[in-house]
C-alpha cells in the first residue's frame, strides 16, 4: 500500500459511516504495522478528529496499543495527534489520553537474556524513555492549554498511576520524578497528588524494621537493658539510642551493620531472615531515593510555591503522617520545610501546641479539617503524638531557637499545671501507678524533660531564665500524685537530673529522690483501662538514617551533645559517651520577656486561658507577617 494521501483517512472514516467498512479497515490494519510511514497516517488522522467518533472501536483499539520503541517521526505525530484529539472532542477522550500519556513516566524494562534464569531480575533503562517522555510532558501542556478543564481528569489519571511500594526502585524513581515536574507547570494538582505521593512514602516507611535485623544474641541483650532501665526505656524505634547513640555518619536504614566485633555473615540467618533482610534494604533505598528527589524539590521551589507546598503539606501530615504509628522519615519532610522558612517553624510548632490548647484563629483556617473546627472531641492518641512531635522538633531542629523552646515550654508547663489541678483531688491515695490513664500527663512531663535536655544552654542564656525557671514549679509536676518519672524515657529524666543539678536547680535533686525511691516501686503489667502499663515513648526526629537523603539536614540537624556530668558515672556505675560533635545553635537576642506568669495563674486559678491566649492571641498565619508567640 502506498503512503496515504491528504484525504485518505476522511475518506476510510467517512465510507464507513456509509456502510463501506473495506477503506477504513484497510486503513487500521495499516497503521498496527507500526511502519516507517506511520507518522503520515497520523498526521492525516488529526486534520479529521472531528468525525473521528467512539463507535470507531477498531481504530481506537490500535491507537491506544501504541508501541513507543518506534521511530521519533512516528512518535511525534502521535502526540500531536492525541493533543487534537482531546481538543476537539473536549472531555470524551481526555482521561484516556491522559493515561496513555501517563503511561511514559516509568522506565523502559530491558528484555531477559535468552539463558536468564527464572528468578533473573529485571533492568530498567531510564534514558531509552526520557526524549518520549519529554514530549509527553509537552504534550499535556498543550491539552491543559487548549483544554484547561482537562485538569480534572489528570489528577486521578497521576494518583491512580502510582506505582505500588512493591515495584522496582528504577520504576519508583522515574515516576516520582515525572510527578514532581508535573506539579511545577499544573500546581492545581498538588493537593491531591501529594497526598497520594506522601501516603505511597508512608507505606515504604512502615515496611523498613529495623528490629528484624537483630540476632537473637543482641535481642537479649536489648532486654536485659530494658528490665534494667525500667518502664518507657526504649524510645524510638530501637535501632538508634535517645541520646548516647547518635551517628555522624548516616548509613541505609535497612543494612546490617558490619563492626570488627561483629561482621555480617549470611551464615548466621535462616534464609527467611535473609530474604526479609533483603526486603527491608530495598524499601529504604526506595524511600531513600524518594525522599532525596521530594526534598530537593522543596529547596528549589520558589517562596510562592514552597508556602503552597508547606499549606497543603501540613494538612497532609494531620491527616496522614500524624497518626501513622511509629512512622520513621517521612515526617522529615515537615522537619526540612521548617529550616527553609522561619514562618513554616512557627506554624508547625504553634499546629503542635494547639493538639493541647485551643488552637489561635488564624490557624483553624490554615487548617482545612483540623478537629476543633467542628467542636469534635480530640483523640488521646493524636494528642500524645503531636505533644511528641513538639519535643523532637525542639530538641532537634536548628531553626527552633532558645526562645521558640521558652514559649513551647512555658505552654506545655501550663497545660500540665492545668492537669493535675483538674485531676490530682480525684486520685486515690491508694490508686496504682497508671501509665495509660494518664498518658498525656507523662507524655506532657517526658516532652517538656526532653526539650529541656536538647536545648537547655539556649533557654538558660536567656534573660532572666533563672527566675523563670523557678516560676515554672518544675518539683510540683515531678513529685504529682501520678508519678511521671516512673513512665517516661529513663535516659530523659538521668539527664535532665544531670543538667538541674549542674546548674543547682532544685527540681535536679527532687527527681533524683523520685528515681531512687522508684527503684522499690513494682508496677502492675496492666493499666486500669486493660492496655499495657508503659508508656509508649515515641521521638519521631531521632536520626535520620537514609544514606543520601540525609544531606539535606547537615545543616539543619542538632546532633546530641552530653552535658558536663555526662562523662560521669550514673548511679547504676555506667557511663554515657557520645562522639557526636555539637552543632552550633544560632541563638536570637530577646528582648522583652514573653514569659508567662504562671506562678501568679496557678495561684489566681482561671488564669490559665487568659495565659494561653496572651501567647496565641496575635498569631500571625498568613503572608502579611503577624508578630505571634513564635515571632512572626
Amino acid at each position: 500500500m502506498q503512503a496515504p494521501q491528504s484525504s485518505h483517512c476522511w475518506n476510510a472514516f467517512q465510507s464507513y459511516e456509509q456502510g463501506h467498512r473495506k477503506h477504513y479497515l484497510s486503513m487500521v490494519e495499516h497503521m498496527k504495522e507500526g511502519t516507517d510511514d506511520l507518522h503520515s497516517w497520523y498526521e492525516d488522522a488529526a486534520k479529521c478528529v472531528t468525525i473521528i467518533l467512539p463507535h470507531h472501536r477498531e481504530f481506537f483499539n490500535m491507537v491506544w496499543a501504541f508501541h513507543w520503541d518506534t521511530t521519533p517521526a512516528n512518535i511525534s505525530a502521535y502526540l500531536s495527534f492525541l493533543v487534537k484529539l482531546v481538543s476537539g472532542h473536549g472531555g470524551t477522550y481526555a482521561r484516556r489520553v491522559l493515561r496513555t500519556l501517563v503511561s511514559t513516566f516509568k522506565p523502559a524494562k530491558l528484555p531477559l537474556p535468552l539463558n536468564a534464569p527464572a528468578d533473573a531480575e529485571v533492568e530498567y533503562d531510564e534514558e531509552v524513555m526520557r526524549p518520549i517522555t519529554e514530549k509527553a510532558h509537552q504534550a499535556i501542556q498543550q491539552i491543559l492549554h487548549l483544554f484547561p478543564g482537562a485538569e480534572v481528569y489528570l489528577a486521578p489519571v497521576l494518583t491512580s498511576s502510582f506505582p505500588y511500594h512493591g515495584h522496582a526502585l528504577p520504576i519508583q524513581r522515574y515516576f516520582c520524578q515525572q510527578v514532581l515536574r508535573v506539579l511545577q507547570y499544573c500546581p492545581g494538582l498538588r493537593d491531591q497528588v501529594l497526598h497520594t505521593m506522601v501516603d505511597k512514602l508512608l507505606q515504604i516507611d512502615v515496611e523498613i524494621k529495623l528490629d528484624d535485623f537483630l540476632d537473637d544474641e543482641e535481642e537479649e541483650e536489648d532486654d536485659e537493658e530494658d528490665l534494667d532501665d525500667g518502664p518507657g526505656e526504649n524510645g524510638g524505634d530501637g535501632e538508634v539510642g535517645l541520646f548516647g547513640m547518635d551517628i555522624d555518619t548516616p548509613v541505609p536504614a535497612a543494612a546490617p551493620e558490619k563492626t570488627e566485633q561483629n561482621e555480617f555473615d549470611p551464615d548466621d540467618f535462616s534464609p527467611e531472615e535473609l530474604e526479609k533482610m533483603r526486603h527491608h534494604q530495598a524499601m529504604a533505598m526506595k524511600l531513600d531515593v524518594m525522599m532525596d528527589m521530594f526534598l530537593a524539590h522543596l529547596t528549589s521551589a520558589s517562596t510562592a510555591d514552597r508556602r503552597s507546598y508547606f499549606k497543603i503539606l501540613l494538612n497532609i501530615f494531620d491527616s496522614l503522617v500524624l497518626c501513622t504509628h511509629r512512622s520513621k522519615y517521612t515526617q522529615f519532610i515537615m522537619f526540612h520545610l521548617c529550616h527553609l522558612e522561619p514562618m513554616f517553624k512557627s506554624t508547625f510548632l504553634t499546629y503542635l501546641l494547639s493538639y493541647t490548647m485551643p488552637p489561635p484563629p488564624a490557624l483553624s483556617a490554615f487548617l482545612t479539617n483540623f478537629p476543633s473546627q467542628n467542636h469534635t472531641p480530640i483523640p488521646v492518641v493524636r494528642q500524645q503524638s503531636a505533644i511528641a512531635y513538639l519535643a523532637s522538633l525542639c530538641g532537634r531542629a536548628v531553626a527552633v531557637t532558645g526562645e521558640d523552646s521558652r514559649i513551647v515550654l512555658e505552654s506545655l508547663v501550663l497545660w500540665a499545671h492545668g492537669y493535675l489541678a483538674a485531676n490530682s483531688a480525684s486520685l486515690s491515695s491508694y490508686a496504682a501507678p497508671d501509665a495509660e490513664k494518664h498518658a498525656l500527663y507523662h507524655i506532657s512531663l517526658q516532652a517538656i524533660l526532653y526539650i529541656f535536655c536538647f536545648k537547655f544552654s539556649e533557654v538558660i542564656s536567656l534573660p532572666g531564665s533563672r527566675q523563670w525557671t523557678n516560676e515554672l514549679k518544675l518539683e510540683l509536676l515531678v513529685q504529682s500524685p501520678f508519678n511521671p518519672l516512673l513512665f517516661i524515657h529513663t535516659q530523659v529524666a538521668r539527664e535532665f537530673v544531670n543538667l538541674a543539678k549542674s546548674h543547682q536547680l532544685p527540681v535536679g535533686h527532687a527527681c533524683e529522690r523520685i528515681l531512687e525511691r522508684n527503684r522499690l516501686i513494682v508496677i502492675s503489667t496492666r493499666s486500669a483501662y486493660g492496655g499495657s502499663n508503659l508508656l509508649d515513648s515515641f521521638f519521631p526526629f531521632d536520626p535520620f538514617l537514609l544514606k543520601n537523603s540525609s544531606r539535606h539536614f547537615n545543616d539543619s540537624y542538632k546532633m546530641w551533645t552530653p552535658s558536663q556530668d555526662d562523662d560521669q558515672e550514673d548511679d547504676n556505675g555506667s557511663a554515657h559517651h557520645s562522639d557526636s560533635e555539637p552543632v552550633p545553635i544560632r541563638v536570637r537576642p530577646r528582648g522583652k520577656s514573653s514569659a508567662m506568669q504562671i506562678a501568679h495563674s496557678l495561684e489566681g486559678g482561671g488564669g490559665f486561658s487568659n495565659s494561653v491566649e496572651s501567647s496565641f492571641g496575635s498569631w500571625g498565619g498568613d503572608d502579611s507577617g503577624g508578630h505571634g508567640a513564635f515571632g512572626l
